[in-house]
């Protein structure tokens, strides 16, 4: 959030809605006029802490989010467990479950030959066999699971925006997403 600032104060953005979405999780700070918004206090592990710092909110929510059949309800879920980097998205050559970023595979939004710039290329056959773990239960095809899969996490990620600035009272529409 910080560097965020950093980035909108050159670039002349006074509001700026600041994301980051990783392997395990997707993080969204604001600017507010120029200036990163702070929150007073902090609960870790049921203790209160007073002091300012960067207001930063974090879902479970990224490209090693496992997606699994809720069995209760009997649909797709994506998240909270992930895959993490060891052993990783199915696509890596190790792990097994499905998860976002063989989701992203599966349906061609990203290039298994140039991954990390070709340094990593990634298993595309693999990918799909994971994701056809949760296609089959729902009678869906492989496809279908895997938009189904980025559809969920997107909107994970829209909600916990919409949190920060529909719910505080704050347009989205005077924002600048980073």
């Amino acid at each position: 959030l910080a560097g965020a600032a950093q980035v909108a104060a050159a670039s002349e953005h006074a509001n700026v809605i600041a994301t980051d979405m990783g392997g395990t999780s997707f993080e969204v700070g604001l600017i507010v006029n120029g200036s990163p918004v702070l929150a007073s206090e902090q609960v870790v592990d049921h203790y209160t802490f007073q002091m300012p710092q960067l207001d930063l909110r974090s879902i479970a929510c990224g490209g090693g989010s496992i997606a699994s059949i809720d069995e209760h309800a009997k649909t797709l879920t994506v998240g909270p467990h992930s895959a993490g980097a060891d052993p990783g998205p199915a696509a890596y050559g190790v792990g097994a479950e499905p998860t976002v970023t063989d989701a992203d595979v599966v349906l061609g939004l990203i290039d298994p030959a140039q991954f990390l710039g070709g340094r990593m290329p990634l298993d595309a056959e693999r990918a799909k066999m994971a994701v056809q773990r949760v296609a089959e239960p729902l009678g869906l095809s492989v496809e279908e699971a895997a938009a189904g899969i980025v559809h969920v996490n997107n909107q994970k990620a829209a909600l916990l925006i919409r949190q920060r600035t529909v719910e505080q009272g704050l347009d989205p529409r005077d924002f600048v997403l980073y």
